[in-house]
């Protein structure tokens, strides 16, 4: 019988169900070898971090932008979501130029 003593987590999953988190993966892990556990783990965490991301199309006020953006310049966050997606470009200025018909 395994057994788990969770002591912290990380603020970003501060609001996820612990329990029904590990229970879930237990549940799993019963039906892999235990070279598989850690690789069963680190999907359930990048589930977990996706469905707690701000997505395209969610309305933000100008408090939850300016924390999101204090957040990212505070920490050592990647600048990837959990899929490997970006969640920051570059636009240049000769781009924006392009975009209002400055330049062609």
């Amino acid at each position: 019988s395994l057994s788990f003593k969770v002591s912290s987590v990380p603020s970003i999953l501060a609001g996820i169900n612990i329990d029904l988190f590990f229970n879930e993966i237990l549940k799993d892990m019963t039906a892999l070898n235990k070279n598989k556990t850690s690789e069963l783990i680190i999907d359930r965490l990048k589930q977990a971090s996706c469905k707690a991301a701000v997505k395209a199309g969610n309305n933000l006020n100008k408090l939850e932008i300016e924390t999101l953006f204090d957040k990212m310049q505070q920490s050592n966050m990647t600048l990837l979501c959990p899929h490997g997606r970006p969640v920051v470009v570059e636009v240049t200025r000769k781009e924006m130029d392009k975009w209002f018909k400055r330049i062609l």
